[in-house]
């Protein structure tokens, strides 16, 4: 009883995009952020009560929503991808074809 098994699965598909090569969008603190095109960043600017932490609800669109972003919480659901971080996912040497 009690045990979310949706947020437990994707804490694992999370963490197993860090492993296959994904980062974070955006960190906790507004930088750094990962190296793709087409995820969007959320920065200090982005911090409208000043806390010096960027939450889901401060970030641009549905970044919040990402599978990478740093916090998940179920009313955002459903998470996506980018297309640069599927084909990261598809070039990562641990995938074989």
């Amino acid at each position: 009883d009690g045990l979310d098994t949706m947020a437990a699965s994707e804490v694992f598909v999370h963490e197993l995009g860090h492993v296959l090569g994904l980062f974070h969008p955006s960190e906790t603190f507004g930088s750094p952020h990962d190296p793709l095109a087409d995820t969007p960043e959320c920065t200090l600017d982005d911090d409208v009560d000043g806390n010096g932490v960027v939450e889901d609800e401060e970030c641009p669109g549905d970044l919040a929503s990402n599978l990478m972003f740093h916090t998940h919480l179920p009313e955002l659901r459903p998470l996506w991808l980018s297309a640069a971080q599927a084909e990261v996912l598809r070039r990562s040497p641990a995938v074989i074809p």
